[in-house]
């Protein structure tokens, strides 16, 4: 199946969207055969023993992480991609889905799944990115050898919401906030004293990448973000390049 069908068929599930058949709906448009996504409903084909859970082929393509119906469908999505809580040197290939999001992910040094950012660096920080990345043509985690080549920061957001929207009336927000606060916290923010673990060497010309999924954009909200140098492109999808800082922004 190519990324052009996979996305055909996400959308479909949005246009016809139920809560409660949206990871079944979702495992079928990734490619997994109806009779197999209706045997995992019945509980034919789930091999694991924690409730809420589905795991088919060594991949765990749901997990309820809270009882929040809200949070539960954001988890949804991000644990389809990548389990949350894990390093990529913690997990084998087949318990994620990067490929669903752009096949070259997969090569990256080092990726981290709802982790604040000072766990993996030597930044004081506590936000914790959906998906942060980070590649490096040497390796990752000598102190001399820290300055990546590129880093990508992936946020997901639950279907049906309007991203982090405070206000219902109020659309005077750009997409970038979700992402820049990341980049900026690597970019301005003090590092520990005395830290002798991984470091993350992030300057203002190193390629950053800022990706952000969701499904509700009103028209206000869409104006407002052309109005600031959003594109929109053929796919229905926006981006943005900030050239002083090395940005690009979808």
């Amino acid at each position: 199946m190519t990324s052009k069908e996979i996305e055909s068929n996400v959308r479909q599930i949005f246009e016809n969207f139920t809560e409660e058949e949206f990871i079944f709906n979702l495992l079928v448009a990734c490619g997994i055969s109806k009779t197999s996504v209706t045997r995992i409903k019945n509980g034919d084909f789930n091999l694991s023993k924690v409730e809420g859970e589905v795991l088919y082929k060594k991949k765990v393509f749901f997990k309820e992480a809270k009882p929040d119906k809200q949070y539960k469908l954001e988890a949804d999505i991000h644990n389809l991609i990548f389990p949350m809580g894990f390093e990529i040197d913690e997990v084998n290939y087949e318990s994620h889905n990067l490929w669903l999001l752009d096949e070259r992910f997969a090569t990256y040094k080092f990726i981290a799944s709802d982790k604040p950012i000072t766990a993996v660096s030597q930044k004081k920080s506590s936000q914790k990115p959906d998906l942060m990345m980070f590649d490096n043509p040497i390796s990752y985690g000598d102190a001399n050898a820290g300055e990546i080549s590129s880093m990508v920061i992936f946020e997901f957001k639950r279907p049906g919401d309007v991203a982090h929207q405070k206000k219902k009336t109020d659309y005077r927000w750009e997409f970038s906030e979700l992402v820049e606060k990341y980049f900026g916290d690597f970019l301005y923010t003090q590092d520990k004293k005395n830290y002798k673990g991984k470091q993350v060497v992030v300057r203002k010309n190193t390629p950053k990448f800022g990706y952000v999924i969701l499904d509700v954009i009103p028209q206000l909200l869409e104006d407002y973000n052309k109005d600031r140098g959003w594109h929109k492109t053929p796919f229905d999808s926006y981006y943005k390049m900030i050239d002083g800082l090395n940005y690009i922004l979808r």
